[in-house]
């Protein structure tokens, strides 16, 4: 196909023209000088010379040709403006995402037929895709949008108090907004939920507004701290997955929520919701006090649920009875071992795993004696202080007390305390090995004990889908981290939930993103900075004013192909305003 720049009809006139060259699915365009000879009434092309891609030549060469047409002819060509380009290349891939999960239409219908003056879903999609580009406050995301180019959004156009309206309207619609995301999810991953994985988390606010003890809505408050700042307010955060990580819904409860009074509230709102009947919920110990798994069991949900190696009376006779055999077990093969035992009508599911303890105890035993040597020099330290051995430093003088409270700190922050017994008796600082812990330690290195509902399911099993609540504990980092779940400056309860709904929203489609991935080099969040390298820049010959698109690169189309999705092109800025 042949689409010429310039025509014309003289006998014999050099014009340059463009030509496309298709190799299955894709076309490329290039640029050639040409000359129209014409003989009698038979008109012929003769290609002169071939100037290379199109875009390239329009971007590098035609520049530079113009200036030097216009030094030779010595007319004067307007000044040809090459504005820099902006981020475009991740932005457009998330939207053709979005796009084809259908998300918009989702939106548009829950929309219905009220009036809105501004472009509501606009703004839920800028929102969202922030999240996964270039976490920013509400107020950042206007700075954002002046390095992003963002079709149909400039940074002028974006108003703050049309972000906070968006976020009112989404949370308000937030039970069956979810509801239907995750089923167009689940249409990508299995279908069916018949395993359910819970975990919570907290997360605290950077805003020091104080707390309206009067509003019932206040969900702000002080609660163990995951994030070990308990000075801050915080809320508590439950998240549902499936069995491949896909987040199914979320709960936000107040910051002084305890672990173990979520649980009854979510499984009831999930079997509501979702109309799930039989399902496994897997989880950990510390979640479920003894009334909830009753809850649990007589609304018919079965559960795998970790236990903690320390501490539990059943799951210690557990490993006493079972373990030594186990570990015979384990003498023939360097694969996983199972076994399981019944205790008070409870099946536990209890597994060694050679390799691993060998691995974990290595690190303790390097751990130790890192500790042991850190503890040395902090005693004979306060010893050459106490006898008058070491010369004055500045600050405060060593004493038993505050060498007492390093070593403390030391151990706890590795959690080696129990490692050790550490006292204060008067000024002297005694230290020991905590030999019966050791002992306990080196016995249940590689361990993993399991409680479970399922009578069916082969120990082997049961060990799997646990490991598999580790995916939700990633989900958690992720949401916290590449998110930017943290920190938080909204204070309204209202503002609160929709901030994370948002960033939930984000979360599965970077779950998404993960799961195309798969076997690949590529994390989610590498493929998106990689595609930020697609920009756009704008070029201006007097009034005239051109917007392109830079071509993808060869690493960039393997993501986009990688990913099901075709690569940014031009035609996506018009297609996806």
């Amino acid at each position: 196909m042949i689409n010429d720049i310039s025509l014309c009809e003289h006998v014999s006139t050099m014009y340059f023209r463009t030509s496309t060259k298709k190799q299955g699915v894709k076309v490329s365009r290039f640029v050639q000088l040409a000359r129209s000879i014409r003989t009698g009434k038979t008109i012929r092309t003769k290609i002169i010379a071939h100037l290379g891609p199109y875009e390239k030549f329009i971007e590098k060469e035609a520049p530079s040709l113009l200036r030097r047409l216009s030094q030779m002819t010595g007319q004067k060509l307007e000044e040809t403006i090459y504005e820099d380009g902006q981020d475009v290349g991740n932005v457009l891939l998330l939207l053709l995402l979005w796009e084809e999960m259908g998300m918009s239409e989702i939106f548009k219908t829950n929309l219905g037929q009220r009036k809105v003056e501004f472009d509501l879903i606009k703004y839920i999609k800028c929102l969202v895709i922030n999240r996964l580009c270039d976490p920013r406050s509400k107020l950042g995301i206007k700075e954002w949008l002046k390095g992003t180019y963002f079709p149909g959004m400039a940074y002028q156009e974006f108003l703050y108090h049309h972000a906070l309206r968006t976020m009112d309207w989404l949370i308000g619609k937030k039970d069956i907004v979810e509801r239907q995301i995750a089923d167009r999810f689940l249409t990508l991953f299995d279908g069916t939920v018949q395993i359910l994985f819970y975990d919570i988390t907290s997360s605290y606010f950077t805003s020091d507004r104080g707390i309206d003890g009067n509003d019932p809505e206040e969900i702000r408050g002080h609660g163990y701290s995951r994030d070990h700042r308990s000075d801050r307010y915080q809320i508590t955060i439950g998240l549902v997955m499936t069995e491949e990580g896909l987040p199914l819904c979320h709960y936000v409860f107040p910051g002084n929520t305890q672990d173990k009074s979520t649980i009854s509230k979510v499984v009831e709102d999930v079997r509501m919701r979702f109309g799930i009947k039989e399902v496994v919920l897997v989880g950990d110990r510390g979640m479920l006090s003894d009334k909830n798994l009753d809850r649990i069991t007589e609304e018919e949900f079965r559960f795998i649920i970790s236990h903690p190696l320390r501490g539990d009376n059943a799951v210690c006779h557990v490993i006493e009875k079972m373990l030594p055999s186990l570990k015979r077990m384990a003498e023939h093969t360097d694969e996983e071992v199972y076994s399981e035992a019944t205790y008070q009508g409870r099946r536990f599911v209890i597994s060694y795993n050679k390799r691993k303890a060998e691995e974990t105890r290595y690190k303790r035993t390097k751990a130790i004696g890192k500790a042991q040597s850190f503890i040395d020099k902090k005693l004979l330290s306060l010893k050459r202080s106490t006898d008058g051995r070491m010369k004055k430093a500045r600050g405060r003088p060593l004493t038993p007390q505050g060498t007492y409270d390093v070593i403390h700190d030391y151990l706890r922050d590795r959690r080696l305390l129990s490692l050790f017994k550490v006292e204060l008796k008067g000024k002297r600082i005694i230290i020991e090995a905590n030999q019966k812990n050791r002992r306990w330690e080196e016995k249940i290195d590689g361990v993993i004990v399991v409680e479970t509902t399922e009578k069916g399911l082969p120990p082997s099993e049961v060990i799997k889908q646990y490991r598999n609540l580790h995916d939700i504990e990633r989900g958690f980092r992720t949401l916290k981290s590449s998110l930017e779940l943290r920190p938080m400056y909204h204070w309204t309860p209202k503002r609160i939930r929709a901030h994370v709904f948002i960033c939930v929203i984000a979360l599965q489609l970077s779950r998404l993103m993960h799961k195309r991935l798969a076997g690949s080099d590529w994390s989610w969040e590498r493929a998106i900075e990689r595609l930020r390298g697609i920009k756009t820049f704008i070029i201006k010959t007097g009034a005239i004013e051109r917007r392109g698109i830079t071509t993808a690169d060869k690493e960039q189309k393997t993501i986009c192909k990688q990913l099901g999705l075709p690569f940014p092109q031009y035609k996506h800025l018009v297609s996806l305003h």
